[in-house]
């Protein structure tokens, strides 16, 4: 196990995230709520509003909602990765656009969140493989940051509670969940992945709107490579890895640990309070 590095702690939401949960609809309109990363999927012509963060099954529930407005093939044919339709097709579309001035009267709300837990070790793991936090983590822990030298959980919590939450200021796959519109249009469907089966809970959003019913089994694009889950070898270890310094190559290949070596009561405190926002909003889901 590593010498540990020590960082402040501040380890509670920050004042912008605070003021956006509570007063945004009142500050900034509608209109730039809706703007906010993530940026929620609307579609006016079946009234169904998806309110979605990375981490979060966002995948899965960005291909099926391309599946319900018509968008499926064409979306799998612009991309392998559903992300990019999303951002280069269907945010400058009509469709989106039209939503945007929709009164969202009658509209299926669904939120998708995914414990906080488990969402940041998540985070953790797509930090460490993909670098983009590795100029933050070596600023605040003092020593060099690279695909080898890597950083444990707890440091990586430490370093990401440094900085305000908020779908403003954070990068949106650590951020808070919790999205300023959700005060002005209050979700109608909530789904914890963690807890919930996910297909199921669309399924039956499906049928209550008299839609066509997704064979998820058999939606070949969600369970390709490119999009779907990703079988990555699980390691065995038997103590608590909340310190190990992992780094980008087992974050990419494993052997990785079960989520639950990350979660001890310790560090499941700290994300009570780094994520106090998104209990106090959805702790009855969690």
């Amino acid at each position: 196990m590593q010498e540990e590095t020590p960082v402040p702690k501040r380890e509670r939401p920050g004042p912008l995230t605070r003021l956006l949960v509570r007063h945004a609809p009142q500050l900034v309109g509608r209109a730039r709520l809706l703007d906010l990363r993530p940026k929620p999927l609307i579609d006016p012509e079946h009234r169904i509003l998806v309110v979605w963060s990375p981490k979060s099954a966002c995948t899965a529930a960005t291909i099926w909602f391309f599946k319900v407005i018509g968008k499926y093939e064409e979306a799998r044919a612009y991309n392998a990765w559903p992300h990019h339709y999303r951002r280069k097709v269907y945010y400058p579309s009509d469709l989106h656009r039209r939503g945007m001035v929709d009164d969202f009267s009658g509209y299926r709300v669904i939120r998708v969140i995914r414990d906080p837990g488990h969402r940041a070790v998540s985070s953790y793991r797509h930090a460490l493989r993909t670098g983009y936090f590795n100029k933050r983590a070596s600023h605040v822990l003092g020593r060099p940051v690279d695909e080898t030298a890597g950083y444990s959980f707890r440091e990586y919590l430490s370093a990401i509670g440094l900085k305000d939450l908020s779908p403003i200021m954070s990068n949106p796959h650590h951020g808070v969940q919790t999205h300023p519109i959700e005060r002005l249009v209050p979700p109608t469907d909530v789904i914890n992945v963690t807890r919930d089966d996910l297909f199921s809970r669309l399924n039956g959003i499906e049928a209550d709107l008299g839609l066509e019913r997704t064979d998820f089994g058999n939606l070949a694009w969600f369970h390709s490579s490119e999009s779907g889950p990703r079988k990555r070898k699980v390691g065995v270890y038997e103590d608590d890895v909340t310190d190990e310094r992992f780094d980008r190559r087992v974050a990419a290949q494993g052997p990785w640990p079960e989520v639950e070596k990350f979660l001890t009561p310790e560090i499941g405190d700290t994300i009570r309070r780094l994520y106090a926002v998104d209990y106090d909003r959805y702790g009855s889901y969690f």
